[in-house]
């Protein structure tokens, strides 16, 4: 089962990728799938990012759950940059990390 959500995964953000999803687009798009799959709601976590405050609640919600989950560290110390194209080598770590953590536990 964690195969098929794996692939299915890797090819929702490989869609997101084509179609130019900026990643706090894909931060909900991953922290849905993550929740669906586990059945758990990830807990939203205090995060370094100076440049996630303006974006709308769902999106800094989802960023921070990426984060709690250790599925993203950010673009730098203090940065995530949500506005930034989703990048292909991007979604396949976010698909990676978001698998290990399923499988943790």
């Amino acid at each position: 089962m964690k195969t098929l959500f794996g692939l299915f995964l890797c090819a929702e953000l490989v869609i997101c990728v084509f179609l130019k999803v900026s990643r706090a687009e894909a931060a909900v798009v991953i922290v849905k799938m993550y929740e669906n799959f586990s059945g758990e709601t990830a807990p939203v976590v205090a995060t370094p990012f100076t440049d996630i405050g303006s974006l709308p609640a769902e999106q800094q919600d989802s960023i921070a759950k990426l984060y709690g989950l250790r599925i993203t560290i950010g673009t730098s110390a203090t940065t995530y940059s949500p506005d930034d194209d989703l990048e292909l080598y991007q979604a396949f770590l976010f698909a990676g990390r978001t698998l290990e953590r399923l499988v943790e536990g």
